[in-house]
C-alpha cells in the first residue's frame, strides 16, 4: 500500500467512527490518527482535548491508561 492510500483508508475509518459513536471507538479513532503517514499526533491530541469537556468521564477512564 502507498502512503497516500494509507492516509485514505485511515482517514474513512475515523470519520466513520467518529460519526458512530465518539466515545465507543474513541481508542480506534486516536489509532487511526497515529496509524497514517506520517502520523498525525496534534490532531489526535487535539480530539482529546475536545472530548475532555464533552465526555469528562471517559476523560476520567483514559487518564491512567495515558500516564
Amino acid at each position: 500500500m502507498t502512503t497516500e492510500m494509507i492516509g485514505r483508508v485511515c482517514d474513512s475509518i475515523r470519520t466513520e467512527l467518529e460519526n458512530r459513536d465518539l466515545n465507543r471507538y474513541i481508542n480506534s479513532i486516536l489509532t487511526a490518527y497515529v496509524f497514517r503517514q506520517p502520523p498525525d499526533y496534534e490532531a489526535g491530541l487535539a480530539l482529546l482535548l475536545r472530548i475532555r469537556g464533552v465526555f469528562s468521564s471517559l476523560c476520567v477512564w483514559l487518564s491512567p491508561r495515558l500516564m
